[in-house]
């Protein structure tokens, strides 16, 4: 059976495959609701995760008539008819990217791997300094 995994910032979603919400976070329990706010469902039954907030930075560029939305610096790349299904193709993947590395236990080394740092309870990623597009003449 496939897991349901949803994010929201104000939702406890115990949900089924088809992601419909069953419970708000107001009706949790008064221990969880304040530190948890995601819901997962696998064979009938609810488990509570927390939830963390991953920044990151996506760059959208046109290639072959579809839009690819790569993901910085999380190295994750989806693509879209449109620049907009584009980036929420990407926001997918990087959520099912995180929810694996979570559940084989990587989650930590991904994430420094990717250059983030650890600040008391919250991953920071990397200060960008800015974005160039740079070409070269290379000899082949």
């Amino acid at each position: 059976m496939a897991w349901a995994f949803v994010l929201t910032l104000q939702t406890l979603l115990p949900c089924h495959e088809d992601s419909q919400p069953s419970i708000r976070a107001t009706e949790a329990p008064s221990r969880i609701r304040s530190r948890v706010s995601a819901g997962i469902v696998k064979g009938g039954r609810v488990g509570y995760v927390a939830v963390m907030q991953i920044d990151y930075t996506v760059q959208v560029w046109r290639e072959d008539g579809q839009f690819i939305a790569h993901a910085m610096p999380l190295d994750v790349a989806s693509s879209g008819p449109t620049p907009e299904a584009a980036r929420n193709a990407v926001d997918q993947a990087v959520r099912l990217f995180l929810a694996t590395a979570a559940e084989h236990g990587t989650l930590k080394e991904v994430l420094e791997d990717a250059g983030y740092r650890r600040v008391r309870r919250e991953w920071r990623g990397p200060a960008w300094l800015g974005f160039e597009q740079r070409s070269c003449l290379a000899e082949v």
